[in-house]
């Protein structure tokens, strides 16, 4: 009797953590890029050196 008592909390546990996981990439797609920054125009300066590209951008260019 008492295996099947905890049988069936163990079962309701795993069915809890279930549907707790399904509504979680539905809950995270509604938020994903909602907050994005968004520029109208960057004019990026390139540095180049010999093993990679430095890309920058001036903000107090005067």
């Amino acid at each position: 009797m008492r295996t099947s008592i905890i049988a069936k909390y163990a079962a309701g546990l795993a069915l809890a953590g279930l549907l707790a996981g399904a509504g979680a990439p539905a809950l995270q797609a509604q938020w994903y890029g909602r907050n994005k920054v968004q520029y109208k125009k960057f004019e990026f300066q390139i540095m180049k050196t010999r093993h990679f590209d430095v890309y920058y951008y001036l903000s107090n260019e005067e």
